[in-house]
């Protein structure tokens, strides 16, 4: 996503606050990308074959934020629909 939606101007992180924000926690190690394994856990969840789920995406301000999440998780089984949303805002699951 930073790559794709920052063109390379920004850093990944491992959580969802930044470090600079209060709430940040230095000891979380993130997660390897590891397709099998998240296939494997969506089968433990209940959902061998994956699922359906809609995005909603703020108009122009996220559509290739929208389209790297929906081909990563198509990789792993999980169809994303998108819908854009005329009003100003942020990606909603």
């Amino acid at each position: 996503l930073v790559t794709a939606q920052l063109d390379g101007q920004g850093i990944t992180i491992k959580s969802q606050v930044p470090a600079a924000k209060m709430g940040y926690y230095d000891g979380f190690e993130g997660y390897d990308y590891d397709i099998e394994k998240a296939k494997a856990l969506l089968a433990e969840a209940g959902y061998p074959d994956g699922f359906t789920c809609n995005l909603l995406v703020t108009a122009g301000s996220y559509d290739l934020a929208a389209q790297v999440i929906q081909a990563n998780l198509k990789e792993i089984g999980i169809t994303v629909n998108t819908r854009k949303n005329s009003k100003k805002g942020s990606i909603i699951i």
